[in-house]
Parts: structure tokens; sequence; C-alpha cells
């Protein structure tokens, strides 16, 4: 009988390991799973992925564009064209296609009435150039099309002319009419203060003209 007690002793004691050690591999398995700050980590990596700046792009019809997603396109009333940020963001163009109004987005064109047809009615378009930050210096604009009356037989524009104006400091610039396209000028933004510069046409007659011009 003491040899029986004891083989079952050491039986029981087999078993007690073995489950002691199945036990302890369970819970060394359950412990290894992520835990909340692990997975919030690893979906913290997937949004930050998509976060990318409103850089330059270029768009399918070779537009200067802008950087930023579909849905702030949209907001912004401009055209998706083409991807950028290695396909997670749109490149949106940005156009305004009325005689005057608001300019208050950089890479934003200014483009005449029914463009790219031509536009023949006479009076002043007036376009405000809204500063998008308050440290800008000066505004930029590229005549990617510039086409309206031609200077008089004296060299002066007198039918239809371009003309710039400072936001606070310097002159007006000269006038501006004939044939720019591939020219650019700079206009005095008023960094620092309220003021915002102006870009106007005056049309005289019924001369048909084309602009596309962008601000930047």
């Amino acid at each position: 009988h003491f040899y029986k007690r004891s083989y079952y002793l050491v039986i029981n004691m087999r078993c007690l390991i073995l489950t002691t050690t199945l036990l302890f591999s369970i819970s060394s398995v359950r412990c290894s799973q992520p835990g909340a700050g692990e997975r919030k980590a690893r979906l913290f990596s997937m949004f930050s992925l998509i976060n990318f700046p409103n850089d330059e792009c270029t768009s399918s019809d070779s537009e200067c564009g802008t950087c930023m997603t579909a849905s702030e396109c949209s907001g912004k009333k401009g055209l998706v064209s083409g991807t950028c940020a290695q396909g997670f963001g749109a490149c949106c163009v940005l156009r305004l296609d009325t005689c005057g109004g608001t300019i208050s987005n950089n890479r934003t064109y200014i483009r005449n009435p029914g463009y790219s047809s031509t536009y023949s009615t006479a009076g002043t378009c007036t376009w405000t150039l809204a500063k998008c930050a308050s440290n800008i210096c000066m505004m930029r604009l590229d005549f990617d099309t510039s086409s309206v009356s031609q200077p008089s037989s004296a060299g002066a524009c007198t039918t239809d002319y371009f003309q710039g104006t400072p936001a606070k400091t310097g002159q007006t610039t000269p006038l501006i009419c004939g044939e720019n396209a591939g020219q650019h000028i700079y206009i005095d933004a008023g960094a620092y203060n309220t003021a915002s510069a102006t870009f106007a046409l005056t049309m005289t007659g019924s001369t048909a003209r084309s602009w596309k011009i962008k601000v930047s």
C-alpha cells in the first residue's frame, strides 16, 4: 500500500505540474494581446498618413492647383483635377469667372465670364485681392492669357486696360493693355494691416477680350 500511495502521489504531482504549466501558458498568450493603448496608437498612425499640407500641385490639365481633400475643394467651390499627396489628396483648381469679386485663396485663377469664349461687354471689373495670411507682403499676378484692346498709335492704353492698386503703400501699377500672355506683375499687399490690394480691368467698346490670370 505504501508503494501504491507513493505512485499515486507522483502521478498527482505530475498532473498538478502539467495543469499549472498549461494555465501559465494560457495566461501568457492572453497577456501578449495588444492593449487599448497600442490599438489607439495603431489607429492614430493610420489617420496620420492622410494628414498633408496644402502644397502646390499640378492638375490633370496642367494648371496650378492646391492639394487638399475633395470635401475642402468642394467647400471652396473648386474643381478637383487629379490627385496629390501620394493619392490621398485632391488637386483642387480654384477659379473666379466673374467680372469682379474677392480673391481670398492662394493660387486662384481670374477668368473672363464665359471663358474660354471671349468677352465683349463694356464696363469695369474690380477684384479685391484679400490676403490669406497677415504677413503677406506682395501679390503676384501671372497672365496665362491676356488679350484686350491694343494701345493707341501713340502707345497709350485708352480703350481697355488693367491696373493694380496697392493695399497700403506705393503707387498704382502702369496701365496694361494689348497682348500680355506669359507676363507677370507684383502688387503691394500691405502686410500686417487689414487693407487689401485691388486689380481692375476697364473696358470700353465691344472688343473681343479674353483673360486668365493666376493670383498667388
